[in-house]
């Protein structure tokens, strides 16, 4: 992998906020890099068809599914998941239950 410059601030980032967004152009290496950096959390991507659909009927049930937190790729597949309603979830999950963080890669 490429290093790359902002891998200490997203580091730094993680300690510090349960949620964390990473935006961009598509192939610039997003993925890659929250998949290495953070290598100990579960991976989803809402590009699968199964997937997506789980996580807009029932986004409550979706987000449990990874208590220690993981790493949601393509949210902008499903609109409503990256608006208020998927927070909103998050923050009544996060304070009782959740110990690890969530990271949404969203492409531009």
């Amino acid at each position: 992998m490429i290093h790359r410059d902002i891998t200490q601030k997203l580091t730094e980032a993680a300690k510090a906020y349960p949620v964390l967004t990473v935006t961009g152009p598509r192939q610039s290496g997003k993925t890659t890099l929250c998949r290495t950096v953070f290598d100990e959390h579960a991976y989803t991507n809402l590009e699968e068809p199964d997937t997506r659909a789980f996580a807009r009927e029932d986004p409550r049930g979706f987000l449990a599914q990874f208590p220690k937190g993981a790493i949601i790729d393509e949210v902008q597949r499903v609109p409503d998941f990256d608006g208020l309603a998927m927070f909103l979830f998050l923050k009544t999950l996060f304070p009782c239950s959740m110990s690890g963080f969530f990271i949404f890669l969203i492409c531009s």
